[in-house]
């Protein structure tokens, strides 16, 4: 037993020697956390075209600004929990794969994205990225401790990410002939 430094003493904390029964290995939890951070880097560094990296950053910042309310939203109604975090006492989120995962996912499916393609083509563009994100994050809910779907399901998530990955799409496209459109090669 020993006393917490920062409150004076005044609390004790017991560390259990024999983990509970059913509870994950934290090791691997934080594997699967480095795992998402490495493949979040490696999609902006390797699936980025150097001409597009102006897009990139704009597409990447803007789908941060609306997932992290969206993430707060669905997180404060308790849909969803992530009970392993990287900043615990700073947010309820999973940092990393809001804030750093499809962030880096949108923005692949913003500068690689088939604007010259049938609409058929572009619908399926949209299905394939969100159906995909979707699946991983319910795989991520399944196999480990990091996500907790409480009254959340896969289909909500699609739904969730075809509405951001639209949204998204229409604020770059708009930002992009607004306020540079010397990045799109317009004049």
């Amino acid at each position: 037993m020993s006393r917490h430094p920062r409150l004076g003493g005044s609390l004790q904390i017991r560390t259990p020697i024999i983990r509970p029964a059913g509870e994950r290995p934290m090791s691997l939890d934080h594997a699967f956390l480095l795992a998402i951070a490495v493949s979040a880097v490696a999609v902006l560094f390797f699936g980025i075209p150097r001409s597009q990296i102006r897009e990139a950053l704009i597409s990447f910042t803007c789908f941060q600004a609306l997932t992290w309310p969206v993430g707060f939203a669905i997180t404060g109604l308790g849909w969803i929990t992530y009970p392993v975090r990287i900043f615990p006492l700073a947010t309820d989120l999973g940092f990393l794969f809001d804030y750093l995962f499809c962030p880096a996912v949108f923005t692949l499916f913003q500068v690689r994205y088939p604007q010259d393609r049938p609409l058929m083509v572009q619908g399926s563009y949209y299905a394939v990225y969100a159906v995909g994100v979707a699946l991983l994050q319910s795989w991520v809910a399944d196999h480990t401790g990091l996500i907790d779907f409480k009254r959340w399901t896969a289909y909500n998530s699609i739904l969730l990410y075809l509405a951001e990955y639209w949204v998204a799409r229409r604020y770059v496209i708009w930002f992009l002939r607004r306020w540079a459109p010397s990045l799109r090669g317009e004049r």
